[in-house]
């Protein structure tokens, strides 16, 4: 059985409210519930649903410039993202930022499910981190089609900070809603196995490809590498 591909592409502007960091969640009541090939999952009930909500944190060996290139194009994601069998741009808002349309092929006899989603990147100074942050919202050029569940997207935050040239750290927490008819205990044991599923298919993919990064992007990712490269300034010089 399949479920719930999460739709996460991208991307980004420079300026968020304070609401835009919902789904971060950082105040300890993460359970960690699985680990495998160096990723680790953890686990929380959520507000008013029993569907619960995921976290995923470690290390993927890839670099971090195709990650984002592989990430952001849309139009090549099915090629590679797990269960994903179509997806397509809405709007093209910047290289950062974009409205996108994708369905997830599930088995017989669940129905396949759809997101509409608003993707941007955001660079988190304090974190170090580029958050690739996507939500579901409800766009008149993209109506229910039928025979096919529109599920919803609460949040899908995905960091990324490079540790290497050929190495990045990535962690991810994400709330989704497939709806229809399938049992939350269904829907809460195949997501918690699916962060991991869909992180090393990114490595793989990563791996394979060798694209040039978007300026927009690749701006973002060089503001990134300054923050760290004074940090380490600043531990180098109170050793």
């Amino acid at each position: 059985m399949k479920i719930l591909v999460l739709c996460i592409l991208l991307l980004a502007s420079l300026n968020l409210s304070a609401e835009d960091y919902d789904g971060l969640y950082d105040d300890g009541k993460w359970q960690k519930i699985l680990s495998e090939d160096g990723l680790n999952v953890f686990t929380r009930e959520m507000p008013n649903s029993k569907i619960l909500g995921f976290k995923l944190e470690g290390v993927i060996n890839a670099p971090i410039d195709q990650i984002m290139e592989n990430m952001r194009n849309v139009e090549t994601s099915a090629e590679w993202t797990p269960d994903l069998a179509e997806k397509s741009t809405i709007e093209e808002i910047s290289d950062a930022e974009a409205i996108t349309y994708s369905r997830n092929d599930l088995s017989w006899p669940i129905s396949d499910r759809d997101f509409v989603t608003h993707n941007k990147l955001f660079l988190h100074k304090e974190r170090k981190l580029l958050y690739v942050m996507t939500k579901s919202v409800i766009d008149q050029r993209s109506p229910p089609r039928k025979g096919i569940v529109r599920a919803w997207l609460s949040y899908s935050n995905i960091g990324l900070r490079p540790v290497s040239e050929n190495r990045t750290y990535v962690e991810w927490t994400i709330f989704a809603d497939p709806k229809g008819s399938i049992p939350t205990w269904v829907v809460n044991f195949y997501q918690r196995g699916f962060p991991v599923k869909f992180f090393k298919a990114v490595e793989k993919r990563a791996q394979s490809t060798n694209q040039k990064l978007r300026p927009g992007l690749k701006k973002m990712l060089d503001e990134l590498r300054q923050l760290l490269r004074e940090d380490k300034k600043v531990i180098s010089k109170n050793k």
